[in-house]
């Protein structure tokens, strides 16, 4: 009958706001949602959904304020269903990325407890290493300290003998030897011999003959004879 009044009193507009009022005092003031979804369906059912669209346009604002408050407190059951299949399915796929996030969390703890052991191992063998390092140079140094005072001091060098320069003498007798005017024959170790070679003269009358009785090789016949010893 509500419904049936409400759609035949058009031109009261008083009696309509009341009747609208009271529709959303009735539907949207129950507490249990079940309830409230029925009793949303039942209007619907009558026909007031598409009775309120027909007045949409109506000029009337107090009118306007109560159907527009009954669309905003309305539940859209399908949307509700689908947001809540959204929700449930959100909510999975959070949990499988709280478990993923767990399992790498304690990969991670695993990977950086891996990491220190093997950071303190190696600094461990870096000690070691510097301390046989260290124990090296030691040694080293010690056996070069004791190699130097064994060993026998070098003895000092002499400075080089300046070359001596050839004598007068014996500058002379190379001159004579390369004249050939005589030959030095040298011996076994340092011993020398000079040999005076012959040398052939010319006679002054121009013939080529030798002078008779002069051997060759013999002295100058300008040269004054040998005295000869007195008789005893």
């Amino acid at each position: 009958k509500l419904m049936e009044y409400f759609r035949n009193e058009d031109s009261n507009i008083d009696f309509m706001v009341a009747c609208m009022q009271f529709i959303n005092i009735v539907v949207h003031s129950v507490e249990n949602m079940n309830f409230r979804v029925f009793l949303q369906y039942e209007f619907t059912h009558l026909g007031l959904d598409l009775y309120l669209e027909r007045l949409r346009l109506t000029e009337s604002d107090k009118l306007q304020v109560q159907i527009q408050a009954y669309l905003d407190n309305v539940f859209d059951v399908g949307a509700l269903l689908e947001d809540t299949e959204t929700k449930n399915a959100v909510l999975e796929h959070m949990e499988e990325l709280q478990e993923q996030v767990a399992l790498l969390t304690e990969r991670l703890r695993d990977a950086e407890n891996e990491s220190m052991a093997k950071i303190a191992e190696l600094e461990k063998q870096l000690s070691q290493a510097r301390k046989e390092l260290e124990t090296l140079r030691e040694r080293f140094s010690e056996s070069t300290a004791m190699g130097a005072s064994r060993r026998p001091p070098e003895p000092e060098r002499a400075p080089p003998a300046a070359p001596t320069r050839p004598s007068a003498l014996e500058l002379k007798v190379e001159e004579l030897e390369e004249k050939g005017l005589i030959r030095i024959l040298r011996g076994p170790g340092d011993a020398v011999s000079i040999e005076i070679l012959p040398v052939a003269v010319a006679t002054p009358s121009g013939g080529d003959a030798p002078t008779p009785g002069v051997p060759t090789g013999s002295p100058s016949p300008d040269l004054a004879p040998a005295a000869e010893p007195a008789p005893g």
